[in-house]
This record gives C-alpha cells, sequence and structure tokens, in this order.
C-alpha cells in the first residue's frame, strides 16, 4: 500500500476534505460489510461490499467515487480496482474509524 501511494497509484482523501469533496458532486462508497455498515456509517454512504464489488461495477454512480472501510485497508483496495475499470476513485485516509473519531465531520 504504502508503495502504492509513493507511486501515485492510489489517491486518498482526508476525513476533514470529505464534505467538500461531496458537495462537489463525488459519490461515497462504503465497501465494508452489511453487518458493519448496519451499525453505523458516514451519511449518503452506498453500501456495496468490497466482496461483492467487482460485480456491481454496473450500480456504481457516474463521476468521481470516494470508497471508505473501517480503517483504510478494503478502501485501498477498493480503489485500486475501481481504478483499474477506468474509474476515478480514492480512498478515505483512516476510513470510518478516523471520520468517527474526527467527530463524524469533514
Amino acid at each position: 500500500m504504502a508503495e502504492n501511494l509513493r507511486a501515485g497509484l492510489t489517491r486518498t482523501v482526508q476525513w476533514h476534505e470529505l464534505t467538500s469533496r461531496l458537495a462537489a458532486g463525488a459519490h461515497l462508497i462504503d465497501v465494508r460489510s452489511p453487518a458493519e455498515h448496519a451499525a453505523g456509517h458516514i451519511p449518503g454512504a452506498v453500501n456495496v461490499p468490497l466482496d461483492v464489488l467487482r460485480d456491481r461495477l454496473d450500480e456504481l454512480p457516474a463521476g468521481e467515487l470516494i470508497v471508505y472501510c473501517q480503517v483504510g485497508q478494503r478502501g485501498h483496495t477498493a480503489a485500486m480496482l475501481l481504478r483499474r475499470t477506468g474509474r476515478e476513485a480514492s480512498n478515505l485516509d483512516g476510513g470510518y474509524r478516523t471520520w468517527a473519531a474526527a467527530g463524524g465531520v469533514g
């Protein structure tokens, strides 16, 4: 993951940038399990678990996608997969846990 960041293959969004990116038209995708999503999620996020993401690509909205998981690893994998399919995708750095620790704002 660190090498991908150094090489610029993975784009990240910081928790404090999230609100402005969403206001600019980005879409938020929660790649955690349905149970994790139900236990708490960022408002407006669509739950498409990483395990089925490849099968549900056609369900994703057009435009920029910001993906997140609990802490970042699954989000990193999802962002890489989406970018390989030609989508504009970034990973929310630190995932849901960092967003929630910051007071659920951004």
